[in-house]
C-alpha cells in the first residue's frame, strides 16, 4: 500500500472549517483580551487631569 492510497481514503474536506473555526476563537479571544485591558489601563491616566491636588510619584522623588 503506497502512502498516496492511504491519504486518498481520508476524508480531510473537514480540516479547512475546523481551521477556520479555531482561528475564529482564538482571533476574538486576542480581542476581547486587548479591549478589556485598555479599559482597565485606561482608567488611571484617564483621572490625571482631575488629580491637580496630589503630587504625583516623579515630583516627589524631585522634592528636597
Amino acid at each position: 500500500m503506497r502512502l498516496s492510497d492511504l491519504m486518498s481514503s481520508f476524508d480531510l474536506s473537514f480540516y479547512p472549517q475546523v481551521a477556520l473555526v479555531l482561528f475564529l476563537a482564538v482571533f476574538i479571544g486576542i480581542c476581547w483580551r486587548t479591549l478589556l485591558r485598555r479599559e482597565r489601563h485606561a482608567e488611571d491616566p484617564a483621572m490625571l487631569p482631575l488629580q491637580d491636588d496630589q503630587p504625583t510619584p516623579a515630583s516627589r522623588e524631585n522634592t528636597p
